[in-house]
């Protein structure tokens, strides 16, 4: 099980300007079925698999293809050509399927995304036809469906020098492909019925117009629904291909190229990480300062930031507990992004961009329409630890560390405890106790996910929070690393926050509303996570 995991792909992904949004679970430990992608140039190629029941011996089988599709894309850099033929890449698949032996049989499909052409080249192996997806004067109906009914050749592994064929079908942009192992429409529920094709293509009508992610997880929580408890007893697999849409992309999550010219900067002589397109403006015309965290003592740099004030960007490679001391708390910088982060360029034009409009960013403008987002209102923390954990449990983790779940119920926890503490206005609140919102006081708990990121937030309709409240409570908790000796709170919460998350945002409007967002970055490796420099960010007066 834990090997076979390494072959599989992430859950959601982008490719050569198409969302992928994928589903797999075997019906043991370890299953027959497998899905994998190799891209060169403009052509992106997807293979899905399924092999002859599930278990061991059929995840051995996948282990040959996993391997025989990592040697093709080794071949193609040399003979990129290859990728034009999904027929000869079968053949290649099925010498290596036929040399572990014909006791197990694999079906097998091969669809190839060409951008030039528009169209999808594809070949199959005995593997139930994937279904394209056209809709009919922009809605979705049942001609809208189908299949990929080209020539039928024989499953990998039973004839060594079996012949494949290419079929080409036209793929344009606002078509989508459905590709799926026949798990997800054979496992039947307590009274041995099956899901069957209709249920399915019903249910995939009924949301066809989500995003990927959407669509997928409509789909699969239907065919559970009817599987009423009943374990299934085949793997099941299920893609949802459907081309990128950029013009529904807010500006935040844009994969376009991000164009630093839009915006007046002057940087320092030395800044080692701003991203290649920033060019510097004079610096008396210039509204908003780069430094680097190298030449905080400098005292033209220092010079600067009391011009620049609350426009200036520190980019820093120091430790999250020296940024507080130096820049966050000692020198009032309102942002100070880790030099780390593994998307540097969207979070610095995300940040110029904001400073620029100064138009209110909340945590959808981060987002597109068709990102997953949910969210709950909590009145009291009796029942709060509950709701946020059932609102977890809602997202989809699985492009991340095993797992983020515990780090984020620690930061939610601690940021809608603040929240309702904030939001009684009373410092004597005794926090170890319950506590009410009034009628006309409401925090909002949201989370979801953007460019493969977690995101989350904490919104009161109090605006009570401060900047001296928030600089004070990280300052010393990263001085004294002990918990602050007052009645109700360990005084330790607003640091953990900021420790447990790769950017900490704070929109603040005094006496109106405080939202407080964290966001954590795609990434499968808990030690990149916990190594990267932490981004704080500051917005005052944001309506």
């Amino acid at each position: 099980h834990l090997v076979q995991n390494a072959f599989f792909p992430d859950n959601d992904i982008t490719l050569a300007g198409m969302d992928i949004a994928a589903f797999y679970t075997p019906a043991s430990e370890c299953g027959g079925d497998w899905w994998g992608h190799l891209s060169l140039g403009d052509k992106t190629a997807i293979f899905i698999a399924d092999a002859t029941g599930h278990g061991v011996p059929a995840a051995l089988l996948t282990a040959t293809a996993n391997s025989s599709v990592s040697i093709i894309g080794q071949l193609a850099e040399h003979h990129p050509e290859l990728l034009e033929s999904p027929a000869k890449m079968m053949s290649l698949i099925n010498q290596a399927v036929c040399n572990v032996g014909n006791q197990i049989l694999m079906t097998f499909f091969i669809a190839v995304f060409d951008k030039n052409t528009n169209q999808i080249i594809y070949s199959n192996a005995s593997h139930n036809p994937p279904l394209k997806v056209e809709p009919i004067e922009g809605t979705y109906e049942k001609r809208s469906f189908r299949p990929l009914l080209g020539e039928n050749g024989p499953h990998l592994g039973k004839d060594p020098k079996a012949n494949y064929k290419d079929e080409t079908v036209e793929f344009k942009g606002d078509h989508s492909l459905i590709m799926f192992t026949d798990g997800i429409i054979e496992c039947a529920n307590s009274e041995k019925k099956q899901w069957g094709e209709r249920r399915f293509l019903k249910s995939l009508l009924s949301h066809m117009a989500d995003s990927p992610a959407k669509l997928r997880d409509s789909v699969v929580k239907e065919a559970y629904e009817f599987y009423g408890g009943e374990a299934p007893d085949d793997d099941i697999t299920l893609l949802v291909i459907k081309p990128s849409s950029s013009e529904k992309k807010a500006i935040g999550h844009s994969t376009e190229t991000l164009r630093f010219s839009d915006f007046s900067i002057y940087s320092t002589s030395f800044c080692p990480h701003l991203p290649t397109g920033i060019s510097n403006t004079a610096k008396d015309e210039a509204n908003i300062l780069i430094v680097d965290s190298s030449q905080l003592d400098q005292k033209e740099t220092l010079e600067l930031i009391a011009k620049y004030k609350q426009n200036t960007i520190v980019i820093s490679d120091k430790q999250d507990d020296e940024n507080i001391t130096n820049c966050i708390a000692g020198r009032q910088i309102n942002h100070v992004i880790g030099s780390n982060g593994l998307q540097l360029q969207k979070e610095l034009h995300r940040t110029l961009t904001k400073i620029s409009t100064q138009k209110h960013w909340g945590l959808e403008q981060y987002m597109s329409q068709d990102d997953p987002l949910y969210l709950v209102e909590i009145k009291d923390s009796l029942n709060a630890n509950e709701d946020i954990e059932a609102l977890l449990d809602r997202v989809d983790m699985g492009n991340f560390f095993s797992s983020p779940k515990n780090f984020l119920l620690t930061i939610s926890n601690e940021m809608v405890t603040n929240a309702l503490f904030s939001s009684t206005n009373n410092q004597d609140t005794d926090r170890t106790g319950e506590i009410h919102l009034k009628t006309d006081q409401t925090i909002t708990f949201k989370i979801g996910k953007f460019d493969n990121n977690l995101i989350l937030s904490v919104t009161d309709n109090s605006g009570t929070l401060t900047k001296e409240i928030i600089t004070n409570s990280l300052l010393r908790s990263a001085r004294e690393k002990t918990p602050e000796q007052k009645e109700g709170g360990a005084g330790l919460g607003m640091y953990m926050i900021y420790s447990f998350t790769n950017q900490l945002i704070f929109n603040i409007a005094p006496g109106k509303k405080t939202e407080v967002i964290c966001i954590i970055e795609d990434t499968k490796r808990y030690k990149q996570f916990r190594n990267r420099i932490t981004s704080f960010h500051y917005y005052e007066d944001v309506t």
